[in-house]
């Protein structure tokens, strides 16, 4: 049996059909796997901006928790008479009993409030006197501040970074 395809001897019709039905089977898989892949697409970036929300609001109930905390313990501070009492004294005078009352002092406020150091400054920026577990790194007469910004436009309740 001799098959030769040419103008004179056209395919069959089972081949016809069978190329027929293979292309079609062939488009219908590819557009189901182009629906398929932009379904996933957009459930990828539905699921990815679900996560991003809740972590920024988990993020920003956690900031304002922190930012009370922080206030509350600048008004306890604020409020304190004996640290009040001691910075009174500090000022007033110069000497070793002041600064040894405004040390007494930041080390009972330290012990009470949970804080890496707990620093009181001059006008200029030079450390008075410092308490907590970190009062190292702030001896007394040192610049609490390395840059050259105006403490005037400073926060009352920044956080400075000292190496360890």
């Amino acid at each position: 049996m001799k098959f030769t395809l040419g103008p004179r001897n056209p395919p069959r019709l089972a081949v016809r059909t069978l190329v027929a039905t293979s292309v079609a089977i062939g488009l219908v898989l590819v557009a189901g796997f182009v629906v398929l892949s932009m379904d996933a697409q957009r459930r990828m970036t539905g699921t990815a901006f679900d996560t991003l929300d809740s972590a920024q609001r988990i993020f920003g109930e956690l900031e304002q928790q922190r930012q009370e905390d922080v206030l509350l313990k600048l008004n306890a501070l604020a409020e304190n008479p004996g640290l009040t009492a001691a910075v009174a004294s500090y000022r007033g005078t110069d000497g070793a009993a002041a600064t040894t009352l405004l040390q007494r002092e930041l080390d009972r406020l330290a012990s009470q409030l949970a804080g890496d150091a707990l620093v009181v400054t001059d006008k200029d920026d030079h450390a008075l006197a410092s308490a907590g577990p970190r009062r190292a790194a702030w001896l007394p007469d040192t610049t609490v501040h390395g840059e050259l910004e105006r403490p005037a436009r400073r926060r009352l309740d920044e956080i400075v970074r000292r190496p360890s």
